[in-house]
């Protein structure tokens, strides 16, 4: 029940890293996502570290310009509401 109630709560960001990353066009993550028993699936071998790396480090940085975006418009609204 946990590792479903994970699963649904990052459903739609995990959707957009299949999407964006493993270019899968159905946004499915995790081939084994509605299997309780994922002892039973062994079909999966996983990513290699090195994607595994390259996706992180594009993750971290969309985040990090994103916060830098968002520190702009602060800082913009802030000079506004002190003219």
């Amino acid at each position: 029940h946990v590792r479903q109630a994970v699963l649904d709560r990052f459903k739609k960001s995990n959707a957009a890293v299949a999407k964006k990353f493993l270019k899968r066009k159905d946004g499915i993550l995790f081939f084994n996502e509605r299997v309780q028993d994922t002892r039973a699936d062994t079909s999966y071998s996983g990513l290699d570290l090195e994607r595994f790396a390259q996706m992180t480090a594009s993750l971290f940085s969309a985040q990090q310009q994103q916060i830098l975006q968002l520190t702009k418009q602060v800082r913009e609204l802030q000079r506004n509401t002190n003219k």
